[in-house]
């Protein structure tokens, strides 16, 4: 009966140091989440033969936008994250044929980030630009200098779309 009580105490203190890191990190947002978001659908409007980029994408030409998406590493950096694609949905690249090149976005950080992000959902805020990269997880139709990374969180989930 003892031993029970101790287990059940020590889930009922891992259940709040959990809860305790999940709030901690939603009140240290790191993307301004007043900045203008891009949508995948958006994003897939490019045109992949006449490379005719949206109008949307244009209006927010050298301004800082962010997009929500999930993070396939381009670095060897197990700790840290500098330069990755930024994908519409998790295990893109990885196993599977690439999204179409206009739905990804080559990311170079600022800044390294730790890479506390893999298999969540994340934002990503910078300067996005309709310029082409490629990589051997495929190429993107978009590139974007980073300046912000964080956790989607579930109110913002409507920037998945």
């Amino acid at each position: 009966m003892r031993k029970l009580v101790l287990i059940s105490a020590l889930f009922a203190f891992l259940a709040l140091v959990s809860v305790t890191l999940f709030l901690w990190l939603k009140s240290k947002r790191n993307v301004d989440m007043s900045t203008p978001a891009i949508s995948w659908k958006v994003l897939g409007e490019l045109d992949l033969k006449t490379g005719i980029v949206p109008d949307e994408i244009e209006k927010h030409k050298n301004k800082f936008v962010r997009v929500a998406g999930f993070i396939v590493p381009l670095d060897d950096s197990a700790s840290q994250v500098s330069e990755f694609l930024l994908v519409p949905y998790a295990q893109a690249c990885i196993h599977l044929p690439p999204p179409p090149d206009n739905q990804m976005v080559f990311v170079q950080m600022k800044e390294p980030h730790d890479h506390i992000f893999q298999g969540r959902a994340v934002w990503v805020q910078g300067q996005l630009s309709a310029v082409k990269a490629s990589h051997s997880y495929g190429s993107a139709s978009y590139s974007m200098l980073g300046t912000g990374l964080d956790f989607v969180l579930e109110k913002d989930l409507d920037g998945l779309q």
